[in-house]
Protein backbone atom coordinates (compact mmCIF):
# COMPACT_ATOMS: atom_id res chain seq x y z
CA UNK A 1 0.00 0.00 0.00
CA UNK A 2 1.63 3.03 -1.03
CA UNK A 3 -0.14 5.48 1.50
CA UNK A 4 1.54 3.33 4.19
CA UNK A 5 4.92 4.91 2.98
CA UNK A 6 3.60 8.52 2.81
CA UNK A 7 4.13 9.53 6.49
CA UNK A 8 8.57 8.20 5.60
CA UNK A 9 8.09 10.80 2.26
CA UNK A 10 6.79 13.75 3.82
CA UNK A 11 9.15 13.39 6.50
CA UNK A 12 12.01 13.09 4.79
CA UNK A 13 11.11 15.28 1.88
CA UNK A 14 10.01 18.41 4.31
CA UNK A 15 11.22 17.98 7.68
CA UNK A 16 10.46 21.29 8.52
CA UNK A 17 6.26 20.42 8.69
CA UNK A 18 6.41 17.57 10.47
CA UNK A 19 3.91 18.38 12.66
CA UNK A 20 1.48 19.99 10.91
CA UNK A 21 1.21 17.00 8.50
CA UNK A 22 0.87 14.95 11.28
CA UNK A 23 -2.08 16.62 12.21
CA UNK A 24 -3.57 17.08 9.10
CA UNK A 25 -3.22 13.61 8.17
CA UNK A 26 -4.93 12.74 11.13
CA UNK A 27 -7.78 14.40 10.84
CA UNK A 28 -8.15 13.47 7.26
CA UNK A 29 -8.06 9.40 8.34
CA UNK A 30 -10.32 10.20 11.17
CA UNK A 31 -13.28 12.15 9.14
CA UNK A 32 -12.92 10.50 5.38
CA UNK A 33 -11.91 7.43 6.74
CA UNK A 34 -14.94 6.89 8.86
CA UNK A 35 -17.56 8.12 6.76
CA UNK A 36 -15.87 5.76 3.60
CA UNK A 37 -15.80 2.64 5.76
CA UNK A 38 -19.52 3.79 6.88
CA UNK A 39 -20.55 4.65 3.07
CA UNK A 40 -18.77 1.40 1.56
CA UNK A 41 -20.52 -1.27 4.01
CA UNK A 42 -23.92 0.77 3.60
CA UNK A 43 -23.33 0.77 -0.14
CA UNK A 44 -21.80 -3.48 0.51
CA UNK A 45 -25.07 -4.13 2.83
CA UNK A 46 -27.07 -2.91 -0.11
CA UNK A 47 -26.15 -4.85 -3.25
CA UNK A 48 -24.43 -7.71 -1.43
CA UNK A 49 -27.28 -10.09 -2.53
CA UNK A 50 -27.60 -8.82 -6.10
CA UNK A 51 -23.33 -8.55 -6.36
CA UNK A 52 -21.85 -11.00 -5.13
CA UNK A 53 -18.58 -9.73 -5.78
CA UNK A 54 -19.21 -5.74 -4.67
CA UNK A 55 -16.78 -5.70 -1.36
CA UNK A 56 -14.45 -6.16 -3.92
CA UNK A 57 -15.83 -3.62 -6.51
CA UNK A 58 -15.85 -0.88 -3.84
CA UNK A 59 -12.24 -1.68 -2.62
CA UNK A 60 -10.73 -1.49 -6.09
CA UNK A 61 -13.13 1.67 -6.99
CA UNK A 62 -11.58 3.64 -3.85
CA UNK A 63 -7.71 2.42 -5.01
CA UNK A 64 -8.27 4.08 -8.06
CA UNK A 65 -9.98 7.33 -7.28
CA UNK A 66 -6.93 7.58 -4.95
CA UNK A 67 -4.56 7.35 -7.24
CA UNK A 68 -4.54 10.61 -8.91
CA UNK A 69 -4.57 12.44 -5.38
CA UNK A 70 -1.50 10.38 -4.08
CA UNK A 71 0.61 11.26 -7.21
CA UNK A 72 -0.80 15.13 -6.76
CA UNK A 73 0.04 14.86 -3.11
CA UNK A 74 3.25 13.74 -3.68
CA UNK A 75 4.87 15.17 -6.59
CA UNK A 76 3.70 18.87 -5.65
Amino acid sequence: MVTAYSPVFFVRTWPDFKSSYALINALSLTILGFSSALLGGMVCDKYEKKIPMIKSYILMAGNFISLPLIAFACWT
